[in-house]
C-alpha cells in the first residue's frame, strides 16, 4: 500500500514531463493511477487539471494536461501503457 500511494505522489512530481515551446508554453504529462486521474471526482477536480488551472492563473501558458492513468494500475501497467 505504501509503495502504490508513494508511487502516485511521485507520479504527480517526479514522472511528470513538462517541455517548452517556442512560444514558451508548457506542456503537462501525468502519469499514475486513481489518485492522478481523481477517481469519484469530476474531470475539472482532478489534480493535473487543478494543477493546470493554477499555473495558469498565476500566468504561465500552461495548456491542458494529457493523463496517462487507470485505477488500480501497477508500475508494471502503466509502463506497458507508455510504452504503447
Amino acid at each position: 500500500m505504501f509503495k502504490k500511494t508513494l508511487f502516485s505522489f511521485i507520479s504527480i512530481f517526479w514522472l511528470l514531463t513538462i517541455s517548452c515551446a517556442q512560444n514558451n508554453s508548457i506542456s503537462y504529462l501525468a502519469l499514475g493511477d486513481s489518485y492522478t486521474i481523481g477517481e469519484a471526482v469530476s474531470e475539472d477536480q482532478r489534480w493535473p487539471v487543478i494543477l493546470t488551472n493554477k499555473l495558469n492563473m498565476e500566468g504561465y501558458d500552461v495548456k491542458q494536461p494529457l493523463i496517462i492513468a487507470k485505477t488500480g494500475w501497477t508500475t508494471n501497467e502503466l509502463q506497458k501503457a507508455i510504452e504503447e
